[in-house]
């Protein structure tokens, strides 16, 4: 029952997701897209006007894109934990992340994406991991 009850979230996620990509596409302005191309959008628009027989379009760019999404997460499991390792292998730099993370970040909230660029140390962590 908690993975049909799982698999209903993804699917209205990636419907969610899908929308929107046709939105920002405006579907029939010659192929045009309003920002960045992303995945979707190579899906959408390789698919457009070619219909694979028996399959519906938006199953497999959901399907495909849900692999991807699954398919990263054992090696970014498998990269946080090697991280996790290594500042706990090396304290000194554990502490100066934690000087950066308090400098711009605080005790009080999460990292927001707006934070990234300010967290340079942060930054060479993840490079070097």
């Amino acid at each position: 029952f908690c993975e049909f009850k799982c698999a209903k979230k993804f699917d209205v996620m990636l419907n969610e997701w899908l929308e929107e990509h046709r939105e920002k596409k405006g579907l029939g302005s010659e192929d045009k897209v309003v920002g960045e191309r992303d995945f979707m959008d190579a899906m959408l628009l390789v698919l457009k006007d070619k219909p694979i027989e028996g399959f519906d379009v938006d199953t497999i760019i959901k399907a495909t894109t849900l692999e991807l999404i699954l398919g990263g997460s054992d090696t970014t499991a498998g990269t946080l934990t090697w991280a996790m390792c290594l500042l706990l292998k090396h304290p000194h730099v554990l502490e100066k992340l934690k000087e950066e993370l308090n400098t711009y970040i605080g005790k009080e909230r999460c990292v927001n994406e707006s934070d990234i660029n300010k967290l340079v140390y942060l930054h060479a962590i993840i490079k070097e991991t």
